[in-house]
């Protein structure tokens, strides 16, 4: 007796083989997901650092400012530094540098400072300030 194959008969189920592609999409889509959100935390980190890094730079060069005034104050003939501030004295766990410059001028000295922090020569964050400062007459008050 020769039996012969009747066509199968769908039920409304998913064939088998369907199953394997829609859980690979699924994973895809999840993975997806997953970099968009680590980058995007990544980033966000990223622009963290370089607001404390651009505040520090900024406390630094007001405060190599603040010290050139003192330095001047104190001796006449101070014509700058390179000030280097080390990583346990900075808090942060970077160190900074401060370049003042002093320039004679018509009665006045002119103070110019650029701050970096950390104190690296790509990764870092410049700031720049300018002051010029009157001498005191003899007798006078500056």
């Amino acid at each position: 007796m020769h039996h012969t194959k009747q066509p199968s008969v769908t039920t409304g189920q998913p064939r088998r083989g369907m199953i394997l592609p829609i859980v690979l999409v699924g994973l895809l889509v999840v993975a997806l997901i997953g970099a968009a959100m680590a980058k995007t935390v990544l980033l966000q980190r990223r622009t963290a650092r370089q607001a404390e890094q651009l505040q520090q730079a900024a406390w630094l060069a007001d405060s190599a400012l603040l010290r050139a005034r003192f330095r001047i104050t104190q001796d006449a003939e101070y014509t700058g530094e390179t000030w280097r501030i080390a990583a346990d004295e900075t808090g942060t766990g970077f160190a900074g540098t401060a370049v003042i410059q002093v320039q004679p001028l018509a009665g006045a000295k002119q103070i110019l400072i650029e701050a970096a922090y950390p104190a690296h020569p790509v990764r870092r964050v410049l700031q720049h300030r300018e002051l010029h400062v009157k001498l005191s007459s003899p007798g006078g008050s500056s």
